[in-house]
């Protein structure tokens, strides 16, 4: 599975979790960043110069999902450190939580990366949710 493929199917995972978790598994109250135009019409709000690959509004009171689906390879950059800053201040600031795909290989990096960006920005701590075992 070439990185391209991976990344659409851990975002398609991550798709369905937040529609089982939050929306009875109606996938269309998702907003998904996906050239194919699977999903939705309209493509995530942009989060502190980033684009999530899924956002979602939860109609019940409670706060957003902001969700990032990254291959091992995305996850050891600047770039993602720089995007999920941005989304854990946005997720802090808006009672919102960040919800991440990554394959089951890269599951202790992607939280151990998270806490290290946590502690680093101070503050109270973000809500996120790790997908596990997934694969890759």
């Amino acid at each position: 599975m070439s990185e391209s493929a991976l990344h659409m199917a851990l975002t398609a995972a991550l798709v369905r979790w937040v529609a089982e978790r939050y929306f009875d598994g109606d996938e269309g109250r998702i907003l998904v960043d996906c050239p194919e135009g699977h999903y939705s019409r309209d493509n995530p709000p942009r989060i502190g110069g980033y684009t999530p690959d899924v956002f979602a509004n939860q109609m019940n009171g409670q706060g957003n999902i902001v969700g990032e689906a990254k291959t091992a390879c995305d996850l050891e950059n600047c770039h993602t450190r720089a995007q999920l800053a941005a989304f854990l201040d946005y997720c802090v600031q808006n009672d919102a939580t960040l919800v991440m795909a990554v394959p089951w290989y890269a599951e202790r990096l992607a939280k151990a990366m998270i806490r290290n960006i946590q502690r680093r920005r101070g503050g109270p701590p973000a809500s996120v949710v790790v997908l596990e075992r997934l694969s890759g």
